[in-house]
């Protein structure tokens, strides 16, 4: 159901509304949804809970070099494997997400297409960057 006009979608309608706001996206959101994010280490580990003698937990932040995106990692110390994950949680520019698409959701097939599309535009001559 699009939030918008609670009207329910097809299947059908949801992946052509999918591709229309696919064409909208800047290149670097739409390259990273093809090939995935790029990512640096933009804070290495660090402590980000307790002190030096009782670690709760170590955090690490990385960046997408194509489209900014962070992700922020949090580890607590094991006895057994050095750390664990115990959770991660990404921030996104303004634009990147996709309203209406359930979370998880990866039609790669319509990102691929877009990426199809702007590359035979640009070979041709048609469309520059967005």
């Amino acid at each position: 159901m699009s939030k918008q006009t609670g009207v329910i979608e097809t299947e059908v309608q949801a992946r052509e509304r999918l591709a229309m706001v696919l064409q909208d996206l800047p290149d670097r959101f739409v390259m990273c949804r093809d090939m995935r994010h790029a990512w640096v280490v933009e804070k290495d580990f660090h402590v980000s809970l307790g002190h030096a003698r009782a670690i709760q937990e170590i955090t690490r932040v990385l960046v997408c070099m194509r489209c900014t995106t962070q992700r922020v990692e949090a580890y607590v110390p094991s006895l057994n494997w050095g750390l664990e994950k115990v959770y991660m949680h990404y921030v996104y520019p303004i634009g990147y997400m996709i309203h209406g698409v359930p979370w998880g959701s990866r039609p790669s097939y319509l990102v691929q297409a877009e990426q199809y599309r702007r590359t035979m535009l640009k070979v041709t001559g048609l469309q520059t960057q967005k």
